[in-house]
């Protein structure tokens, strides 16, 4: 998401619009978005509606209980700031100025659970942060993220919880965790 956001930037225009490309989003939300965006600079899909999500996706009920619990817990971190149901999905409607303004503050280590890192970076830096419930369908291919099945979810999730609880460090490699070992 990071290099994508990178490179949305260098495009003109004063918003920008992420979506993934396995169909699950569609392009009738985006009116919603654009709804919502006067409300906020960044306005992040729910798909906890289940009257919007079709059954046969890849959130399962553990995934879906999961996302809706760390949501919670960002929403208690910065209390008064929103309401939060959604830290996983990645359809989102960004103002390019907030963009900017936070690419400085974002680790682009972090892999699957950069959706919530964003979030709470973006509530920390005083961003205004709306959320747009919008339709889930089923992916078309195969996913390569944190639902691809429930253990794997769970390592994310309890990933998202640390990083929000105790902050999102930065991946070290193997030889700067070797360095820092030796020196100690």
């Amino acid at each position: 998401m990071f290099r994508c956001f990178e490179e949305a930037l260098q495009e003109r225009g004063d918003l920008i619009l992420l979506c993934e490309g396995d169909m699950t989003f569609r392009a009738n939300d985006i009116d919603k978005f654009l709804a919502y965006i006067g409300h906020g600079d960044i306005v992040n899909g729910t798909r906890i509606v289940e009257q919007l999500r079709e059954y046969s996706t890849q959130l399962s009920t553990f995934m879906y209980y999961g996302n809706f619990f760390v949501a919670k817990l960002l929403e208690l971190k910065h209390l008064g700031r929103g309401t939060f149901t959604d830290v996983g999905t990645t359809y989102k409607l960004v103002r390019s100025a907030s963009l900017r303004r936070l690419m400085p503050l974002l680790n682009p280590q972090i892999n699957l659970e950069f959706n919530a890192h964003f979030l709470d970076t973006a509530l920390t830096s005083g961003e205004r942060l709306v959320e747009c419930p919008i339709t889930f369908h089923p992916r078309v291919g195969v996913s390569k993220g944190g639902n691809v099945n429930n253990r794997r979810a769970l390592r994310v999730g309890l990933r998202m919880l640390a990083g929000l609880c105790f902050g999102w460090r930065r991946k070290m490699t193997d030889g700067a965790t070797n360095a820092s070992h030796q020196a100690a």
